[in-house]
């Protein structure tokens, strides 16, 4: 990826330069596919300093592009989009060698026969009912980090983007991860391979969700140019009418208003970056209040995970 990106870089220069020269008020967009979408990532990088508001969309993003570094400081101009369980968004070396682990661990412990075994797994893999790919619980998570964990060497990240193994003899290499803001495009209801009418959400998350591979009927299918096109064409339909959900369930609270529900999300910062003018404003900031939420929170902890698993 990094030789093609200056292969295009080589290329363009030239002619970026006389458009900028002729339109010099122009914004430069780039934007790529599976592969496509890594090489427009790394020669966004590179041509980041010259451009300051360029912007890249990689739709489909490879899920190993960039150290963890290098990601986490474009995540201002680069933005990474993954449906539900595409496989590309999380392969990685570290991935498949977790997968390759499991497969080898689970058939070395079995007594049955092998073929016989394989066979009836990929049928009922094609049958598999529906599933849905967000908002793991936080028991789930800790198990599937404790499980990567232990069948994966730590390593160090290295901020290089082209320098993509450190060493074949100590077995250390860099961790690469999907770069920029993640911006993860789920289904809200169980599918499966022939699922059709699939409602979906955008939500944004972080690079480690895509530590592991989905193994599902759909993961090779969710990678298609064609699932990207659904699943934003159902996100920007419904658009407006989720943010007038959001909007009503937040002004159902009121100054006196009493028996709040809470629940609790991981966000970012910048989603704090206007004051919401609203009767509760200060109020809110009462250490009362963060004790109600708490507990609220703690008390409905069980139901919430059942509801998510």
């Amino acid at each position: 990826m990094h030789s093609a990106a200056k292969y295009i870089l080589d290329d363009i220069s030239t002619r970026l330069n006389d458009i900028f020269t002729k339109y010099p008020d122009y914004k430069l967009i780039i934007c790529g596919y599976s592969l496509g979408a890594g090489i427009a990532s790394i020669l966004s990088i590179q041509l980041k300093s010259k451009y300051p508001h360029l912007k890249c969309y990689g739709i489909a993003m490879p899920g190993s592009v960039l150290s963890e570094n290098l990601a986490l400081a474009t995540r201002d101009f680069i933005y990474s989009y993954v449906v539900d369980a595409d496989m590309i968004g999380r392969a990685s070396m570290r991935s498949l060698e977790h997968l390759r682990d499991r497969i080898i661990d689970a058939l070395s412990k079995c007594n049955r026969n092998k073929i016989r075994l394989l066979t009836m797994t990929l049928a009922r893999t094609l049958i598999k009912r529906g599933q849905t790919f967000h908002s793991r619980n936080n028991r789930t998570q800790s198990l599937i980090d404790n499980s990567v964990t232990n069948s994966i060497i730590p390593i160090d990240a290295n901020p290089s983007i082209s320098q993509l193994v450190l060493t074949h003899h100590s077995g250390e290499r860099v961790h690469l991860v999907l770069p920029g803001t993640i911006i993860h495009l789920y289904s809200t209801d169980r599918v499966g391979l022939f699922s059709r009418g699939i409602s979906y959400r955008a939500g944004i998350t972080t690079y480690d969700q895509f530590f592991q591979l989905i193994v599902h009927p759909r993961m090779w299918l969710d990678h298609f140019p064609a699932s990207y096109s659904t699943a934003l064409a159902d996100i920007i339909e419904n658009y407006e009418q989720i943010s007038q959900q959001i909007a009503c369930t937040f002004n159902r609270v009121g100054l006196f208003s009493r028996g709040i529900s809470y629940r609790a999300g991981i966000t970012t910062y910048d989603q704090f970056f206007q004051l919401i003018v609203h009767p509760r404003m200060w109020l809110d900031h009462f250490p009362a209040s963060y004790s109600t939420a708490l507990a609220d929170i703690i008390e409905n902890y069980e139901q919430i995970s059942q509801q998510i698993a």
